[in-house]
């Protein structure tokens, strides 16, 4: 969402490029400066080295809270191997109490991330996501409710609700690296040379944005609009068409996350370490093709503990042009050896199974207002026709903007629970 307006009547949101700054004056509104108007360069090592300091710094600041129980996601991937690495070296990991991998039993990356672990002597364990036979529907309803109203508002079901405070704790998250890395994979090879190429590649992210496909025609064109004026405002201002991906993040998603919190189901206060507006200015001066290499990322693990750049991943392998920056270090050239038969793609996902449990009554509850303010932005003809479309149940993303309606509902109703009214909720 762009712009001032909230759909909550006399709630605004801060605007893009815009963040809220408490002091003990009260709080203020700050901007962060145009990072398209600074001259662009050849990064060299010392820069590398520069970038890496900037987020070491800010880490030790998290190592400094009155905090003693962080825990960490690991999942062998480039974003959170490079998490591993601000922790390692700014003293994060002397307070993570637990090091976990999620996800669906046999999933190859737990093979890296138990080599990971043991190389480094950590804490670590592997946790099966797989719901079934664990928790019956009524939970999961009553998860998502207490979740939901534990703060009005905040309406997304993976990833913007809190749990209760006496339960709270930080986790130490990659999410922030698409800062510096393209983390899509059809936008690695991207090589945009067109106003038009631009647009269309802008226009896709509202399939990111809405992936029920069940916005208004008004509010699809809206974002639309929105992201091609973004768009053409940097390429009027001479910022190569590869770039504007990167700024997009930089400059409408850094201040936002301001490495710092976001709240999260069951409790969890994600900070990222990642995000980082000095580094970020420093990788940005460099060319777009820098980033297509995952040339912090490589900087970051080099500088915390050359092992990091050596192990393999799941499946990436460094770009050979970064033997320049490895001082003669030896890197991962190929894939991890991984010995499972078979591995599973499958997400194992509680959201995706909840969805396709509760499939019927997730729709009946979220249509059976009609005068509800999820109207004022989805498309209620459209939303019905997804009701039949039971093959998208397994996509995370639509399984969560699914919740995240439900969610909705419940917080503008402040309602009880569809099911087993009056059941006191467990904490």
């Amino acid at each position: 969402m762009f712009g001032e307006n909230s759909i909550y009547e006399g709630i605004k949101l801060i605007a893009p490029s815009r963040y809220l700054m408490l002091d003990e004056g009260g709080a203020k509104l700050g901007g962060f400066s145009r990072f398209y108007a600074q001259e662009r360069r050849s990064l060299s090592e010392a820069d590398g080295s520069a970038a890496a300091d900037a987020i070491f710094k800010q880490a030790r600041c998290f190592a400094e809270l009155p905090v003693s129980d962080y825990q960490m996601d690991l999942t062998g991937g480039m974003d959170s191997r490079a998490v591993l690495a601000i922790a390692l070296q700014s003293g994060l990991m002397n307070k993570v109490s637990s090091l976990k991998t999620y996800g669906p039993e046999g999933m190859p990356e737990f093979e890296v991330t138990s080599e990971l672990a043991r190389i480094f002597n950590l804490p670590h364990e592997n946790v099966n996501t797989k719901t079934a036979g664990n928790a019956s529907p009524e939970d999961h309803w009553r998860r998502l409710r207490y979740n939901a109203m534990a703060l009005d508002g905040a309406v997304s079901a993976d990833t913007g609700m809190p749990g209760p405070m006496k339960t709270s704790f930080p986790c130490l998250s990659g999410t922030g690296g698409e800062l510096f890395r393209p983390h899509i994979r059809s936008r690695r090879d991207l090589r945009l040379t067109s106003v038009d190429g631009l647009n269309a590649m802008v226009e896709n992210y509202q399939r990111t944005m809405d992936p029920l496909g069940v916005h208004g025609e008004g509010v699809t064109e809206a974002l639309r609009k929105t992201m091609r004026d973004i768009a053409r405002h940097y390429v009027s201002q001479g910022v190569p068409f590869d770039d504007v991906h990167y700024l997009f993040y930089a400059e409408h998603r850094l201040p936002w996350w301001a490495g710092y919190a976001l709240s999260n189901l069951m409790g969890r206060r994600r900070l990222f370490p990642l995000v980082n507006k000095e580094a970020a200015r420093i990788v940005y001066s460099g060319s777009p093709e820098l980033k297509k290499m995952d040339w912090l990322h490589f900087m970051l693990m080099k500088q915390a503990d050359p092992r990091l750049i050596q192990i393999p991943f799941y499946e990436n392998t460094w770009d050979a042009r970064l033997k320049g920056y490895s001082g003669g270090l030896p890197m991962a050239d190929r894939p991890f050896p991984i010995k499972s038969a078979t591995p599973t793609l499958s997400t194992g996902s509680w959201m995706t199974e909840f969805a396709e449990a509760e499939w019927d009554r997730l729709f009946d509850y979220v249509l059976s207002s009609p005068s509800s303010q999820i109207f004022q932005f989805v498309d209620r003809a459209r939303l019905e026709q997804r009701w039949g479309e039971r093959k998208w149940a397994s996509r995370l993303a639509s399984a969560s903007a699914l919740l995240s309606l439900v969610s909705f509902r419940m917080v503008e109703a402040n309602d009880m629970l569809p099911a087993k009214q009056g059941v006191p909720l467990a904490c």
